[in-house]
C-alpha cells in the first residue's frame, strides 16, 4: 500500500520532499503527499511566521510505515496508510528568574511571594498556568502543571487539571509548597465542569467508555455497556496496551462505527488500531446509549 504523509508544523511553513517544494503546512492544515513506501524520505521545513524554527530531517520508510520517528518529529500511522508527521519544532525560549531557568514553555512569572526557606512563583504555561519553588539561593527545586487554582492559603495550592476526555475528568490535588519543593498532600477525582457531560450519542458512549478504562475508571466503564457486558472488565481488557484513544480521523471509508486506539511503538511513534463498537439505545443514567458489542479491527 502506497502511503500518504500528513506533514503539520506549529506555524505556517513551507516543505520540500527530496529536495523539491512539496506545498505549505501549518498546525491545522497538513499537507498531504502521497511517498514511496519503502527507503528513505528527506524532509525540509520552513516556517513563514515566527514561532518555529527550521528543521530537517531523514525519514524512512518500510512497507510504508516509519521504520522510527526522527528527533523532533511524532509519527502516527492509521489505518488505509496515511502517516501523520508532527514536526515538533517549536520556538521556546527560556525565562529566567534570578538564579534559576524556568522549563520551556514557561512564561514569565505573575506572581511571587515568600515561603519558608525559599520562593513561591506563579505564571502561564500556554493554555494552562504553573507553580514553581525556589530554594534559599534561588534554585529552581519544584514546578507543577494545572488547568485551575481552585484555592490557595499560604504555602497550600489546591489544583485542578482537566483529563482532557469527553466527559471532563479532572484531577484535583492538593500541593504544600516550601523552600524544598512541592509535597503532594492527596490527589482525587472530580469533574472539570462541576458536572460530567453524559455521551449523547452511540459513538460518544464507545469512545467515553475507552477513556474511562484507560483512567483505570472500570466501574465507570462498565456504566457504559449493556448489562451482560458489565463486571468482566470488558474495555480495559480489549484495548490493554494503547495509552489513548479517539475519533477516526483517518481510515478507510468503512471505518464508520469505531474508536481509534493509539499503540506506542516507541517514544514518537504511534500505531492506530480501529475498536469496532455496536450500540443499543437503552437509557442509563450514563447517557442514552449501551454498547451491545466492542471488538478490535484485524
Amino acid at each position: 500500500m502506497q502511503p500518504t504523509l500528513a506533514v503539520s508544523a506549529p506555524v505556517a511553513g513551507v516543505v520540500y520532499l527530496n529536495g523539491r517544494f512539496a506545498g505549505e503546512c501549518a498546525a491545522d492544515a497538513p499537507l498531504f503527499f502521497p511517498a514511496a513506501p519503502r527507503g528513505a524520505h528527506y524532509l525540509e521545513y520552513r516556517p513563514l511566521e515566527r514561532g518555529a524554527v527550521p528543521l530537517a530531517r531523514r525519514l524512512v520508510l518500510a512497507e510504508g510505515r516509519p521504520m522510527a520517528a526522527p528527533e523532533d518529529v511524532f509519527c502516527v500511522c492509521w489505518p488505509g496508510g496515511v502517516v501523520e508527521v508532527k514536526l515538533a519544532c517549536e520556538e521556546t525560549p527560556r525565562v529566567r528568574w534570578g538564579n534559576a531557568e524556568l522549563p520551556p514553555g514557561a512564561g514569565k512569572p505573575e506572581e511571587e511571594a515568600p515561603l519558608e526557606g525559599g520562593t513561591l512563583l506563579l505564571g502561564r504555561f500556554g493554555a494552562q498556568r504553573y507553580a514553581a519553588t525556589l530554594d534559599a539561593e534561588g534554585a529552581l527545586n519544584g514546578f507543577v502543571r494545572f488547568d485551575a487554582l481552585r484555592g490557595r492559603e499560604g504555602d497550600s495550592l489546591l489544583c485542578l487539571t482537566d483529563r482532557g476526555d469527553a466527559v471532563g475528568h479532572a484531577l484535583l490535588e492538593h500541593w504544600q509548597a516550601s523552600g524544598a519543593g512541592f509535597r503532594l498532600l492527596s490527589s482525587e477525582n472530580a469533574w472539570a465542569q462541576g458536572a460530567p457531560r453524559w455521551p449523547q450519542s452511540e459513538e460518544g458512549a464507545a469512545l467515553a467508555a475507552c477513556e474511562a478504562a484507560l483512567l483505570g475508571l472500570s466501574g465507570e466503564a462498565d456504566g457504559y455497556l449493556a448489562p451482560e457486558k458489565r463486571g468482566q472488565n470488558f474495555v480495559g481488557t480489549l484495548i490493554s496496551g494503547a495509552n489513548a484513544c479517539g475519533k477516526v480521523k483517518y481510515a478507510p471509508p468503512d471505518a464508520h462505527g469505531a474508536v481509534a486506539l493509539f499503540f506506542p511503538i516507541d517514544e514518537r511513534l504511534t500505531q492506530v488500531r480501529c475498536a469496532r463498537f455496536r450500540g443499543v439505545p437503552a437509557g442509563g443514567t450514563q447517557g442514552p446509549w449501551q454498547i451491545a458489542a466492542m471488538w478490535m479491527e484485524a
